[in-house]
């Protein structure tokens, strides 16, 4: 069974949706956490639900994940406070949505770089060093399934879920012979307040759930039982993989 008991997890995005889902997977399995996000508000409301599951098992801590000093202190706070870190799950990701590359603002662009790929990239570089004097850890970042195809909107989201993919993969490879391991999930069309905003209606949401062969969208309870598996020891020889969890939308 997966299982972190003794564990210490940061959470990006862990206000809402997947990361939230997460976390509370997480700390049900005996995990402490600390939650980072740049909402407030709902980082308080998920600490609210963490400790109803365990008065002492998370934190919150408020972030710009694309800020190198900002990411430094959070490890640097985890550390202090729960004396470990074991677990790094980067979730924290914005969605804008734009036409075509044409019509795609240049701001926009490094805006969405900014957040769901530097900061990807900060979370990991940060986390490594306590991971690696500790001899094992487990990073397991949130890529898309836009990220392995082309896509006819928001192209700067596609190409930096594209990079989180190769962002995995090298941190696997350079860092899984010192015993960290990292793994990318790669979801499809999830029911949450992002991806409702990003398709712009019910009509349209309902649209493209008809083409998943599993018959819905996934929930994020069901991508936080995936981040669950490989943060834990049961799936120890897993690493460098990209798995994609979309109802069969990609097997089409």
């Amino acid at each position: 069974m997966s299982d972190l008991k003794g564990k210490v997890a940061i959470v990006t995005g862990g206000a809402s949706g997947i990361g939230r889902a997460s976390a509370l997977l997480f700390a049900s399995k005996g995990c402490q956490v600390m939650l980072a996000d740049k909402d407030q508000t709902g980082g308080a409301a998920a600490l609210d639900e963490l400790r109803a599951i365990d008065i002492g098992c998370g934190a919150f801590t408020s972030v710009d994940v694309a800020e190198a000093e900002q990411v430094a202190a959070v490890v640097r706070e985890t550390v202090a406070r729960f004396g470990r870190l074991d677990v790094l799950l980067n979730s924290a990701a914005i969605y804008p949505t734009f036409p075509s590359l044409l019509e795609t603002p240049d701001a926009d662009w490094d805006k969405v770089m900014r957040i769901n790929l530097r900061g990807s990239f900060l979370f990991c570089k940060h986390a490594l060093p306590a991971m690696l004097e500790a001899g094992t850890g487990a990073i397991v970042n949130l890529s898309s399934i836009s990220g392995l195809r082309g896509t006819t909107y928001s192209v700067p989201y596609a190409v930096a879920k594209a990079g989180v993919i190769q962002l995995t993969k090298t941190v696997a490879v350079q860092y899984g012979p010192r015993g960290v391991r990292a793994n990318c999930i790669v979801p499809g069309l999830v029911d949450s307040p992002m991806s409702r905003k990003v398709t712009g209606s019910a009509e349209e949401f309902d649209r493209y759930v008809r083409q998943i062969p599993a018959g819905r969208a996934a929930t994020p309870e069901d991508i936080a039982e995936l981040a669950l598996f490989l943060a834990s020891s049961v799936s120890d020889y897993i690493n460098g993989s990209a798995i994609v969890i979309d109802g069969g939308i990609m097997a089409r």
